[in-house]
């Protein structure tokens, strides 16, 4: 039965892939310092950071973890982020909960979330999360949105992993004042293949809505057990990353910097703090 089930999931998951197009990736309001600010789509982000990506990511996570980071696109207070997370590992699933804020008093774009990750299987996460945005702009009235975002992550054997994931599959809108906007619809997948633990290589490709496709190339290796360093680039237009993580005992440093063809450079920092005290009571693999 399970090699039956394994087979059935396998060609769900294809089909899926071979039917997404692309995301740019600019309606994301915080850009992780591991994930999409080197230009990753974030489909196979595996660390608290998948808070603001994939939620499938956290699914495997067996302690809490609090999280902050801060974000500044081309070096202009006016387009920097703020965001915070708290992962926490139960017996049925993992849950978290955060925010970001992206803007300045005059405009400015809030985001508050709940996530729940599960492993259904050692080669299946899931994720869903529930999003209300809030929308405010000096001389307006203040808008709310509730979105809901979904995805997957599949791993057919250890060296290879399969991602994917929706924001706003719904294609809810803005309803304003005798406008309707549409909020950012996108669409995320990723193969990743591991040769040896220490390295990682992934390809991605991304679509948000009425925008040309993304293609991304992404690289991880470990250049100490306690450094990682990490280089990625993205199409449309052409975008070349570089960052690195830090891990000191309980706390992970990640920072990541980000070229833009024609408007420079951005830049992403963020702090994870791992609580071992409280632990994961047991993985779904282990039931």
């Amino acid at each position: 039965q399970v090699p039956k089930n394994r087979s059935r999931a396998i060609g769900f998951i294809i089909i899926l892939l071979l039917h997404v197009s692309t995301i740019h990736l600019k309606a994301v309001t915080f850009k992780a310092p591991s994930g999409q600010l080197l230009g990753r789509n974030g489909a196979l982000n595996d660390d608290a950071w998948s808070f603001f990506s994939n939620p499938a990511g956290v699914a495997k996570m067996l302690t809490p973890v609090a999280g902050i980071g801060y974000q500044n696109d081309y070096f202009l207070n006016e387009l920097s982020s703020r965001s915070a997370m708290f992962v926490i590992p139960t017996s049925l699933f993992v849950g978290a909960a955060g925010f970001s804020h992206f803007g300045f008093s005059h405009f400015s774009l809030q985001q508050y979330s709940l996530m729940a990750a599960r492993e259904l299987a050692p080669w299946l996460n899931m994720g869903m999360r529930f999003n209300y945005h809030l929308r405010q702009q000096i001389g307006s009235n203040n808008y709310g949105l509730l979105t809901i975002d979904a995805g997957l992550q599949f791993f057919p054997d250890e060296k290879a992993s399969i991602g994917f994931f929706v924001s706003n599959p719904a294609q809810v809108k803005w309803d304003l004042v005798e406008v309707v906007e549409y909020h950012p619809t996108f669409v995320a997948s990723a193969i990743q293949f591991q040769p040896v633990s220490a390295l990682k290589f992934e390809l991605g490709v991304a679509k948000e809505m009425e925008t040309l496709a993304s293609v991304s190339f992404f690289m991880e290796g470990a250049l100490h057990p306690q450094v990682l360093l990490r280089c990625g680039a993205a199409s449309s237009p052409l975008r070349l990353g570089f960052g690195a993580g830090l891990l000191w005992q309980s706390l992970i440093f990640d920072i990541g910097m980000n070229h833009h063809s024609t408007l420079g450079l951005s830049s992403s920092f963020g702090i994870l703090f791992n609580l071992p005290s409280i632990k994961r009571r047991q993985s779904v693999a282990e039931l």
